[in-house]
């Protein structure tokens, strides 16, 4: 259903679902240095499986860390950190975040700048 009507309509009808959000969802920094990104997971209609993260977009030169790869119950929240080193080159890199659980999937994205 939520293929063909969206999420709102899950939503709708009390479908238990899931929010993957990042904060801040773009940031900008120097090479050599380091970013980090809020994941949260937010539950609705009483969703409260484990949602497993995974980031997608390597790019030689940035390092991905997330500080967990899953949260547990349905909500809360890690931190995904993107390390540069000197020669990472300047750019605009985008990494996709999925969260799943073994019914859903939610993607975001997460943009960093390195100047």
């Amino acid at each position: 259903m939520e293929e063909r009507k969206g999420p709102a309509a899950l939503a709708a009808i009390g479908y238990a679902d899931f929010a993957l959000t990042a904060t801040p969802a773009s940031q900008t920094i120097a090479a050599g240095g380091t970013a980090s990104y809020q994941l949260a997971v937010t539950p609705s209609n009483g969703f409260n499986e484990d949602v497993h993260l995974v980031v997608t977009g390597a790019r030689p030169g940035i390092g991905v860390q997330l500080q967990s790869n899953g949260i547990n119950g349905g909500s809360g929240s890690t931190t995904l950190n993107l390390s540069t080193s000197s020669s990472t080159r300047p750019g605009t890199y985008t990494f996709t975040v999925t969260g799943h659980d073994e019914n859903l999937a939610h993607s975001t994205t997460v943009t960093l700048t390195v100047q």
